[in-house]
């Protein structure tokens, strides 16, 4: 019976897996940072536009009295 296919742990093939991780980590966080950074640009606009559609309070009037 023969081992040859088992790769020992310091083998080039353990290497490309790190690889793969370290890149998938990293594609997370871009992923994570641009969804950051698209909230950051959009919070500002969406307040003002609620802050634009609320209500404004009457001012009160004052009534013309007759003489």
């Amino acid at each position: 019976m023969s081992f040859s296919a088992i790769k020992p742990a310091d083998s080039p093939m353990r290497d490309d897996i790190n690889r793969n991780l370290q890149e998938l980590i990293m594609m997370r966080w871009i992923g994570v940072a641009a969804v950051a950074c698209a909230f950051a640009l959009t919070a500002p606009a969406s307040a003002t536009a609620a802050a634009s559609a609320k209500p404004q309070a009457a001012a009160p009037q004052r009534q013309a009295e007759g003489n």
